[in-house]
Protein backbone atom coordinates (compact mmCIF):
# COMPACT_ATOMS: atom_id res chain seq x y z
CA UNK A 1 0.00 0.00 0.00
CA UNK A 2 2.98 2.32 0.56
CA UNK A 3 4.08 1.86 -3.10
CA UNK A 4 7.77 1.60 -2.18
CA UNK A 5 10.42 0.46 -4.63
CA UNK A 6 12.37 -2.65 -3.58
CA UNK A 7 15.81 -1.98 -2.12
CA UNK A 8 17.10 -5.55 -1.83
CA UNK A 9 19.46 -7.58 -3.99
CA UNK A 10 19.75 -11.36 -3.61
CA UNK A 11 22.38 -13.77 -4.90
CA UNK A 12 21.92 -17.54 -4.98
CA UNK A 13 24.55 -20.22 -5.55
CA UNK A 14 24.71 -23.97 -4.99
CA UNK A 15 27.57 -25.81 -3.35
CA UNK A 16 29.12 -26.89 -0.12
CA UNK A 17 28.91 -24.83 3.05
CA UNK A 18 29.86 -25.39 6.64
CA UNK A 19 27.91 -24.20 9.63
CA UNK A 20 28.45 -23.99 13.35
CA UNK A 21 26.57 -22.78 16.38
CA UNK A 22 28.85 -20.69 18.59
CA UNK A 23 28.34 -19.74 22.21
CA UNK A 24 25.40 -20.09 24.53
CA UNK A 25 22.37 -17.99 25.34
CA UNK A 26 22.32 -16.22 22.93
CA UNK A 27 24.20 -18.39 20.48
CA UNK A 28 25.37 -17.32 17.04
CA UNK A 29 24.87 -19.50 13.97
CA UNK A 30 27.77 -19.02 11.54
CA UNK A 31 27.80 -20.21 7.89
CA UNK A 32 30.74 -20.13 5.47
CA UNK A 33 31.90 -21.82 2.28
CA UNK A 34 32.18 -21.50 -1.49
CA UNK A 35 28.41 -21.35 -2.08
CA UNK A 36 28.03 -18.51 0.40
CA UNK A 37 30.94 -16.61 -1.15
CA UNK A 38 29.44 -17.09 -4.62
CA UNK A 39 26.03 -15.87 -3.46
CA UNK A 40 27.62 -12.80 -1.90
CA UNK A 41 29.44 -11.95 -5.15
CA UNK A 42 26.24 -12.45 -7.16
CA UNK A 43 24.40 -10.15 -4.75
CA UNK A 44 27.01 -7.43 -5.10
CA UNK A 45 26.91 -7.51 -8.88
CA UNK A 46 23.12 -7.70 -9.28
CA UNK A 47 22.13 -5.10 -11.88
CA UNK A 48 19.20 -3.37 -10.16
CA UNK A 49 17.48 -3.12 -6.80
CA UNK A 50 14.90 -5.86 -6.42
CA UNK A 51 16.97 -8.30 -8.50
CA UNK A 52 17.61 -11.94 -7.68
CA UNK A 53 20.70 -13.13 -9.54
CA UNK A 54 21.62 -16.82 -9.56
CA UNK A 55 24.58 -18.92 -10.61
CA UNK A 56 24.36 -21.41 -13.46
CA UNK A 57 24.15 -24.27 -10.95
CA UNK A 58 21.18 -22.66 -9.16
CA UNK A 59 19.55 -21.92 -12.53
CA UNK A 60 19.76 -25.60 -13.55
CA UNK A 61 17.92 -26.62 -10.37
CA UNK A 62 15.28 -23.85 -10.44
CA UNK A 63 14.53 -23.48 -14.19
CA UNK A 64 11.61 -25.93 -14.13
CA UNK A 65 9.75 -23.75 -11.61
CA UNK A 66 10.87 -20.21 -12.46
CA UNK A 67 11.61 -18.09 -15.52
CA UNK A 68 15.06 -16.56 -15.92
CA UNK A 69 16.85 -14.32 -18.36
CA UNK A 70 20.52 -14.79 -19.07
CA UNK A 71 22.70 -12.05 -17.61
CA UNK A 72 26.08 -13.05 -19.03
CA UNK A 73 29.38 -14.48 -17.92
CA UNK A 74 30.44 -14.22 -14.28
CA UNK A 75 33.71 -15.06 -12.54
CA UNK A 76 33.49 -17.03 -9.30
CA UNK A 77 36.77 -17.45 -7.40
CA UNK A 78 37.70 -21.12 -6.94
CA UNK A 79 35.13 -22.07 -9.61
CA UNK A 80 36.11 -20.05 -12.67
CA UNK A 81 33.91 -18.46 -15.29
CA UNK A 82 30.23 -19.39 -15.26
CA UNK A 83 26.99 -17.90 -16.53
CA UNK A 84 24.62 -15.92 -14.32
CA UNK A 85 20.87 -15.49 -14.64
CA UNK A 86 18.30 -13.05 -13.28
CA UNK A 87 14.98 -14.32 -11.92
CA UNK A 88 12.14 -13.05 -14.11
CA UNK A 89 9.08 -14.74 -12.55
CA UNK A 90 7.23 -17.99 -11.88
CA UNK A 91 6.33 -20.53 -14.54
Amino acid sequence: AADLDPVFRIGMDVGSVMASELGESPSVFNIWGDALNGAELLTGSAPDAGTIQVSEQAYLILREHFLFRARGMFYLPNSGITRSFVLAGRR
